[in-house]
């Protein structure tokens, strides 16, 4: 579950590069917008998984 929690926003983090990378200067201004706000909440969603799980390594080594 973790896995997969964790290759979702990586793949839309992924793709959307990919469509930056190849087709950015094609892109309407809007559509290069939505991507960015795509990868800005991939990351964000990663990064709240990974609090939580070194939250729970803490509470599993009884450092909290």
């Amino acid at each position: 579950m973790t896995s997969h929690e964790f290759r979702n926003p990586m793949a839309a983090i992924h793709s959307s590069q990919e469509l930056l990378r190849d087709f950015g200067e094609r892109l309407p201004a809007s559509e290069r917008s939505e991507l960015f706000v795509i990868m800005d909440a991939s990351v964000r969603r990663m990064t709240a998984m990974l609090d939580k799980i070194q939250i729970i390594g803490r509470a599993d080594a009884d450092l909290l």
